[in-house]
């Protein structure tokens, strides 16, 4: 029995977020596996089977089903053809990341100026040129204490300002 004025020691354990807050994260990730399905886009041509391979794009996805599309309705019926071959393809892939059975269905449609996923949006050309600001004084001697990572850290901290600098001349 614990007396009036003595503290309850408390010991904490270190939780994984997905047990703590696993409602939080199927309610604000959009996706948990976006980097996953871009490794599917990366590699389409593997995944896709060579004859309708210039044909199909895939250019959207919802739940289970993968919207794929084509640029005109001669090719669209054309993948249609292919379409247990295509979902088999895919959900092999996604199998080898530990994706069982991801997609359920496909769905085809005209792209009719969709953006394709296989397309990667490129940073806009005012931010590629947008270098932080530089501290006063760097590259000098710091005493690290002999911890060799530091040292190795801060060099290639050193020199990656060096050759922004060089960017910078260039233009």
């Amino acid at each position: 029995m614990r007396r009036k004025h003595e503290k309850k020691i408390r010991r904490s354990v270190p939780v994984p977020i997905q047990d703590f807050c696993a409602d939080l994260i199927k309610k604000y990730a959009k996706n948990p596996h976006q980097d996953i399905l871009r490794e599917l886009w990366d590699n389409w041509d593997m995944v896709c089977p060579q004859e309708v391979y210039s044909l199909v794009k895939p250019f959207a996805y919802k739940g289970k089903t993968l919207f794929l599309g084509a640029d005109n309705p001669v090719d669209l019926q054309e993948i249609r053809m292919y379409y247990a071959e295509i979902l088999e393809h895919v959900n092999i892939f996604l199998d080898s990341y530990g994706l069982n059975n991801y997609f359920e269905k496909l769905e085809f449609s005209l792209i009719q100026g969709k953006k394709s996923l296989l397309e990667r949006e490129s940073m806009p050309e005012h931010f590629q040129r947008c270098f932080p600001p530089r501290p006063r004084e760097y590259g000098g001697k710091i005493d690290f204490h002999g911890n060799k990572s530091l040292e190795r850290c801060y060099e290639a901290y050193c020199n990656c300002l060096d050759l922004e600098e060089k960017l910078q001349k260039k233009d």
